[in-house]
């Protein structure tokens, strides 16, 4: 499985590996995906923010025996806001993975480019090829 950051920062190399390949992975999709976790991460980030200094807030104003009941209010439309980003975030990230799982391993790139094994080079051999005098089965069975 590719790194995230390596998609992210190799994408173009990363399509044409696909074409060789004749994979049809929407690497679009996965650009798309990826700057709006960027964009959901930074809210979500910036209200927890919030919502940590609010908290802070509402200890000095209990201590002082003051009323800080709108200072909660407000931070539960963040907390709820918090919640509805974090769901968005794990769908897109789940999302993601799948892309990390499915886009193949990068080859060497003395790797001959064909569309199916009779465009492989044979490079060498090593011994005899095994004759029996039966079928063989294959390694499932």
């Amino acid at each position: 499985m590719l790194d995230l950051k390596y998609i992210r920062n190799n994408i173009e190399f990363l399509k044409g590996i696909l074409e060789n390949r004749n994979a049809k992975i929407d690497l679009d999709r996965f650009e798309q995906l990826d700057e709006e976790r960027r964009e959901l991460l930074s809210e979500v980030e910036t209200l927890k923010y919030k919502r940590n200094n609010a908290s802070q807030e509402v200890g000095k104003l209990k201590r002082a025996g003051e009323d800080a009941s709108h200072i909660i209010e407000e931070m539960g439309d963040v907390s709820s806001s918090i919640k509805a980003i974090d769901k968005k975030l794990s769908v897109i990230e789940e999302e993601i993975r799948y892309f990390q799982m499915t886009i193949p391993n990068v080859y060497h790139e003395s790797t001959p480019i064909g569309n199916d094994d009779t465009d492989n080079i044979l490079v060498r051999t090593w011994g005899e090829p095994a004759k029996f005098d039966f079928d063989a089965k294959p390694h499932w069975e």
